[in-house]
C-alpha cells in the first residue's frame, strides 16, 4: 500500500501505483475480466482489477489472505509473525505484545506502551497495547507494511504498520460456519481439548441500499500445563521443615550435599543455601511445593486449593457491520460495532536459578530464596553420574548449555511450581462510521472511531513457589479518532491527496507489586494516568511524468502531547513512603517520503524510496521521578523490485533497505541489587539496520501437466537483517559487598538489536488434486525457520556482573535457531460448499522460548516464556 493511499486509475497501459492491495482467496475475490490460471491468488486493487503481482507499488508489503490465515492456525498477529521474515512479535501474556519490523520496535509491556508499529483494524488505529492482540476472525487479509510510515493517512510509525481488514457486507445472502477441534500431543503436557468455532451470516436488509454482516468467534482451550504446587494439603497436615538451615547441608559446598544431613532420605540440592528436597522420589515436586520455605523451620506457605493443571484459554469476539448506499447520492457508509471478552488463567512459564559467587557461575541452580527447579536438579544429578570426574563447575556448565542453548529449557517445560495461579480478563468494545463520498472529481473519506477496554491481570511473574515478584494489574482506557482525507486527479496522470488525523486517549492503571527482598515481603502500589492527544496533517501526490516513470512524494506534520500523572506508595515502611509526579510533554516533527518507480514492462518494475520516520517520547510507568524517554527519528533508504516470468509461473518481490537511527528507544529490565526488576525505556544514541527481503511464488507445473495435477504452488519468504547499536551505554548498580554497591557502565555498542534474527525463512507447498466427481484433495506443508534471537542488549548472555563479565551462558536470554513445521490435508467435494481438514502444527514438537528476561541481580532467577507444543486436530466448514 502506498503511503499516500491514492486510488484513481492511471491513463495508460503502464498504470500508476495503486492504493490498497488486498489479497483474497480465489473463491471469494471478484472475478476478473480474464480468468487467471487456477491456483494463482487474485490480488484485488482499489480502482481496478489485476491478475498478477502489483508491479508498481513502492513498498515492501506481505499480505496473508483468509485461506492462509486459516491453514496456518493463526489466532492473533503474533502467530502471523512466525511466518513473516523480518517481523517479530514478543508476548508476555495473553494481552501483552510488542511488535518489531526489520529489527525496529519497542519491547514494552506496560499499559501505556507506545509501539513503533502502528496497528490498524479497518483503518482505525488501535493505540493501546491491550487492543492490539485480539483474535483474528472473518478477515479479508492481514497486511504487513515494512518501513517508516512517514506520509499519508493514519499515525506516524517508525517501524511499519500492520493492517487487519475484515470482510464487509456485499448485499448477497450467504454465510460460513467453521468448527475446529484439536489437542496438544506431547510427552510432558496434558492432552487438553482445544475448540474453536467461528462464522458469519450476511443478509440484505433493503435490496441495493442496506446490507449487514454479523461475524463471531468462540475459543475454548482446556489446561495443558501441570502445576506441582496444586492440591497442597491443609495447613494443619503439613510437616515442619527442619532439614535445611542456612548452609547446613554440607557447609557451603555447592551441590555436594549428602542425605546424612537431611531427614527422611532427602538430599541437599540447593547449592549453598542448604534446602533439602525429596530427591529422587516419584514426586519430587511435592517436597518443593508443599514443604519448601525460607529455611526458618516453618511449614509451607503454599496456598490450599491451587489448580493442578493450568494454561486454560477462553475468549469470544463478535462484529456487526452495516453498509448503507443511499439512492441518488454518490456515497457509501459503513457502520461497525465490535466487542470481545478474554477470561483465562494468566500465562505461566519456566524459571531457572542463576546463582554465582566465589565458587563459580551456575545456571539451573537455586534462586535467591533457595528454590531449585526439580527437573533441573534431576538433570544435574544425571550429568554428575555421566561425568563423575568432572568438577562441579564443569557439570553446571553442561546443564547451563542444555537449558540455554542445546535443547533449550528443561526436560519438562510444561511442568512448573506455581504458588499463584491468577486470572487475566479483558473486555473490549468499540465501533466506527466510515463514509466514502464522491463530489464531482473529488473523493472524500471520513472515518470516526471509538474503542475502549477494561483489563485485570493477576500474575505469578517469577514462575516459582516463592513470592519473588508477583503482579496485580488493573487498567482501562478509551480512545476516539477522526480522519478526513480528500483526493482527486488531473488529466489522469497526476493524483493528489490531503488529509488530517486526530486521536485522543485516556488511560487509568493501578498496579500492585508483591516482592521479597531477602526474606522480607514488600508491597509497592502504583497508580498512574496518561492522557494523550495526537494529530497530523498531510499532503502528497503521484505523478506519471513519463510512460514508464512515476514520482511519489508526501509529507506530514506530526504533533503529540502526553500528560502523565503517577503516584507510588511503598507500603512496607513503618509509614507509607509516597512519591508522586505530574509531567506534560509535547513532541512534534515533520516526516515524509519521496519515491521513484520505473516499469520495465507490464509485469516488472523497480523502485527507489527515501522516507523519514519519527516516534514521540515515552513516559516510564514504573518511575515517579524519571523524565520521559526522548523521541526517536529514522532515515530510511530502500530499493526494490517486482517481476514475473513465464506467464506468471514465477513471481518475485524483493527489497533492500538501510536505516539510520537517532535516539532509538530501547526497552530494558533495570535489574538492580535490592530492587525489583523494573521496565524502563532508555535511548540508544545511534543505531543502524540494513537487510534484504525476498518473496517468491512458483507454479512449476502450470501448463505442463494435466489440469487436475498442475496447481502445485511453492512459496518462499526470506529475510536477512543486520542490526547494530553504534553508540549505546547505560549505567547500573552492582554489589561491591553485601552492604554496598557501585555504579558500572555497560557498553552495548556493536551489539545486535533485540528481537532481530539475522536470517528468517518461511515457505509453503500446496498441491490441489482435482478428482472430478470425487472432489478435490489439498495437501499443504508450511515451515518457518528463524535464526538466533536475543531478548536483551547483551546478545543473550544476561546483564554483566561488577567486573563487566557475563553471568549467564549464551542464549540464557535468547533463543537459538529453530524451525516449526505444519502439515494439513483438506478435502472439498465438487459442490465446494463443505471443506474438511486434518492438521498437525509444530510437527516435530519443537521446544522454544517466545521470550525471556533476566532477574538474576535481584532474585537469582531467569524467567522463560514457552512456545506451545505440537497440536493435532481437524476442521470442518460450511458455506452457503
Amino acid at each position: 500500500m502506498l503511503g499516500l493511499g491514492l486510488s484513481a486509475p492511471a491513463s495508460s497501459a503502464q498504470q500508476a501505483p495503486a492504493v490498497e492491495v488486498e489479497v483474497a482467496s480465489p473463491d471469494e475475490a471478484e472475478a476478473p475480466t480474464t480468468a487467471p490460471p487456477r491456483g494463482i491468488e487474485i490480488m484485488r486493487v482499489t480502482g481496478r482489477r489485476v491478475t498478477a503481482i502489483e508491479a508498481e507499488v513502492p513498498a515492501s508489503v506481505t499480505a496473508f489472505d483468509a485461506a492462509t490465515i486459516h491453514a496456518l492456525g493463526v489466532q492473533n498477529i503474533a502467530d502471523v509473525s512466525k511466518f513473516t521474515p523480518n517481523v517479530e512479535v514478543r508476548t508476555a501474556g495473553a494481552t501483552s505484545a510488542s511488535f518489531f519490523i526489520r529489527g525496529v520496535g519497542l519491547q514494552d509491556f506496560s499499559a501505556n506502551a507506545a509501539s513503533a508499529v502502528a496497528i490498524y483494524g479497518d483503518d482505525i488505529p488501535l493505540n493501546s497495547p491491550a487492543l492490539q492482540l485480539g483474535g483474528l476472525f472473518d478477515l479479508e487479509n492481514v497486511e504487513i507494511q515494512r518501513g517508516p510510515q512517514g506520509a499519508g493517512s493514519g499515525r506516524n510509525a517508525s517501524a511499519g504498520a500492520i493492517r487487519l481488514h475484515s470482510r464487509k457486507p456485499t448485499g448477497e445472502i450467504g454465510g460460513v460456519l467453521r468448527a475446529s477441534v484439536g489437542t496438544y500431543m506431547t510427552n510432558d503436557a496434558i492432552n487438553a481439548l482445544i475448540q474453536t468455532y467461528e462464522g458469519a451470516i450476511e443478509t440484505p436488509i433493503v435490496e441495493g441500499m442496506l446490507a449487514s454482516r454479523i461475524a463471531f468467534r468462540l475459543r475454548d482451550s482446556d489446561p495443558y500445563m501441570k502445576n506441582s504446587c496444586g492440591g497442597a494439603p491443609p495447613m494443619e497436615e503439613r510437616e515442619i521443615f527442619v532439614g535445611g538451615q542456612l548452609g547446613h547441608c554440607s557447609g557451603n559446598e555447592m551441590g555436594a550435599g549428602t542425605s546424612q544431613t537431611c531427614r527422611n532420605d532427602r538430599v541437599c540440592a540447593n547449592n549453598g543455601w542448604g534446602t533439602c528436597i525429596d530427591f529422587p522420589t516419584p514426586k519430587p515436586e511435592l517436597a518443593i511445593c508443599n514443604e519448601h520455605q525460607f529455611d526458618r523451620g516453618e511449614t509451607s506457605r503454599i496456598p490450599v486449593g491451587l489448580a493442578r493443571y493450568v494454561g486454560d484459554k477462553h475468549d469470544w469476539a463478535a462484529r456487526t457491520q452495516f453498509v448503507f448506499e443511499p439512492p441518488i447520492t454518490n456515497s457509501r457508509w459503513l457502520l461497525n460495532f465490535h466487542g470481545s471478552r478474554l477470561d483465562q488463567q494468566s500465562t505461566l512459564g519456566q524459571a531457572a536459578g542463576a546463582r554465582w559467587g566465589a565458587q563459580g557461575k551456575f545456571f539451573g541452580t537455586a534462586t535467591n530464596s533457595g528454590y531449585v527447579e526439580p527437573d533441573q536438579a534431576e538433570e544435574l544429578a544425571d550429568i554428575a553420574d555421566e561425568m563423575p570426574s568432572a568438577s562441579l563447575q564443569e557439570q553446571f556448565d553442561v546443564l547451563g548449555l542444555n537449558l540455554a542453548r542445546n535443547r533449550p529449557l528443561d526436560r519438562r517445560p510444561y511442568r512448573g511450581d506455581y504458588n499463584r495461579v491468577g486470572q487475566t480478563t479483558l473486555d473490549t468494545w468499540g465501533g466506527f462510521l466510515r463514509g466514502d463520498i464522491e463530489i464531482g472529481p473529488v473523493n472524500v473519506r471520513t472515518i470516526t472511531g471509538y474503542d475502549g477496554y477494561k483489563r485485570s491481570r493477576d500474575t505469578d511473574a517469577d514462575f516459582t513457589p516463592d513470592r519473588l515478584f508477583e503482579l496485580l494489574f488493573d487498567d482501562r482506557a478509551s480512545q476516539i479518532s477522526q480522519e478526513i482525507r480528500i483526493d482527486g486527479e488531473f488529466e489522469k496522470s497526476f493524483r493528489w491527496e490531503v488529509g488530517g488525523f486526530y486521536l485522543q486517549e485516556e488511560l487509568e492503571a493501578h498496579n500492585d507489586l508483591l516482592i521479597s527482598i531477602g526474606f522480607d515481603p514488600k508491597l509497592i502500589e502504583r497508580e498512574f494516568t496518561q492522557d494523550l492527544w495526537s494529530f497530523g496533517v498531510w499532503a502528497g501526490f503521484e505523478w506519471d511524468f513519463l510512460d514508464d516513470f512515476t514520482l511519489e512524494a508526501g509529507s506530514r506534520y506530526n504533533w503529540e502531547r502526553k500528560r502523565f500523572d503517577i503516584r507510588e506508595n511503598d507500603m512496607t515502611f513503618p509509614a507509607p513512603d509516597i512519591t508522586a509526579s505530574s509531567q506534560t510533554h509535547t513532541w512534534q516533527a515533520p516526516t515524509g517520503l519521496v519515491s521513484l518507480t520505473y516499469r520495465f514492462n507490464d509485469t516488472s518494475a523497480a523502485y527507489w524510496k527515501y522516507s523519514r520516520g519519527f516516534k514521540a517520547g515515552h513516559f516510564n510507568s514504573n518511575s515517579a521521578e524519571e523524565p520521559p524517554a526522548k523521541a526517536e527519528t529514522i532515515d530510511s533508504f530502500e530499493t526494490g523490485m517486482r517481476a514475473s516470468w513465464l506467464d506468471e509461473r514465477i513471481r518475485l518481490r524483493g527489497a533492500f533497505f538501510y536505516y539510520q537511527y537517532k535516539q532509538y528507544q530501547v526497552f530494558t529490565f533495570e535489574d538492580q541489587p535490592g530492587s525489583p526488576p523494573t521496565l524502563e525505556i532508555i535511548n540508544a544514541n545511534d543505531a543502524q539496520v540494513f537487510g534484504i527481503e525476498v518473496d517468491a511464488d512458483i507454479q512449476p507445473l502450470q501448463g505442463w501437466m494435466p489440469d487436475a495435477l498442475d496447481d502445485l504452488l511453492l512459496s518462499v519468504r526470506f529475510g536477512w537483517l543486520e542490526t547494530e547499536y553504534l553508540d549505546f551505554t547505560d549505567t547500573v548498580l552492582r554489589f561491591k559487598s553485601n552492604i554496598s554497591s557501585i555504579p558500572i557502565t555497560l557498553d552495548f555498542t556493536g551489539n545486535q538489536l533485540i528481537n532481530s534474527p539475522r536470517f528468517k525463512v518461511s515457505g509453503t507447498a500446496s498441491w490441489p488434486f482435482e478428482l472430478g466427481y470425487w472432489g478435490t484433495i489439498i495437501p499443504r506443508y508450511d515451515f518457518s525457520w528463524s535464526d538466533d534471537i536475543y531478548f536483551n542488549m547483551m546478545e543473550g548472555y544476561g546483564l554483566p556482573d561488577i567486573d563487566n563479565q557475563p553471568r549467564l551462558p549464551e542464549f540464557a536470554i535468547g533463543q537459538q535457531a529453530f524451525v516449526l513445521h505444519n502439515l494439513s490435508l483438506s478435502y472439498r467435494p465438487p459442490e465446494g460448499n463443505i471443506e474438511i481438514s486434518a492438521w498437525v502444527r509444530n510437527l516435530l514438537d519443537e521446544r522454544y522460548k517466545t521470550y525471556a528476561f533476566d532477574a538474576s541481580q535481584f532474585s537469582k532467577v531467569v524467567i522463560n516464556f514457552v512456545g506451545e507444543p505440537r497440536t493435532i486436530g481437524g476442521d470442518i466448514s460450511f458455506r452457503w
